[in-house]
């Protein structure tokens, strides 16, 4: 029987590149208001990384109340308290944490949201091409 030894693995803890920049996310704040009074908004809370968010209407809220001028979220990165693995938004401040149906219409006619798209990069590139020829 041949042994086989296992690698030495250790998990070390690295700053992201994300956590030493601000972003800046632009919402449409007519969308925003009229999202907070609608009925569509979903009533149950989650989780985004070690944050616990109440509902929708509630993050809304909080990101109206963030919100600079020309509709403007600042956003900063970091990890969850385990320091490892991916980062979030501070707060869970951001459209990243928002559900798809709601980013999607708090960017409307700003971004381009493309969400689980398989094979993404090859439709950034042909969307690019289209554009350009």
């Amino acid at each position: 029987m041949t042994n086989i030894q296992m690698p030495d693995l250790k998990l070390t803890a690295e700053k992201s590149i994300f956590e030493s920049i601000t972003f800046k996310e632009q919402i449409n704040e007519s969308y925003l208001d009229k999202l907070i009074v609608s009925d569509h908004l979903n009533t149950v809370s989650w989780m985004v990384g070690n944050i616990k968010i109440e509902n929708e209407k509630t993050q809304l809220l909080k990101m109206k109340n963030k919100l600079l001028k020309d509709g403007i979220l600042k956003v900063k990165y970091a990890k969850t308290s385990m320091k490892y693995g991916r980062v979030y938004a501070n707060q869970g401040n951001s459209l990243g944490s928002l559900r798809k149906e709601i980013r999607q219409t708090l960017c409307k006619d700003i971004y381009t949201d493309y969400n689980h798209i398989k094979n993404i990069l090859y439709v950034i590139i042909l969307k690019i091409k289209l554009k350009l020829y």
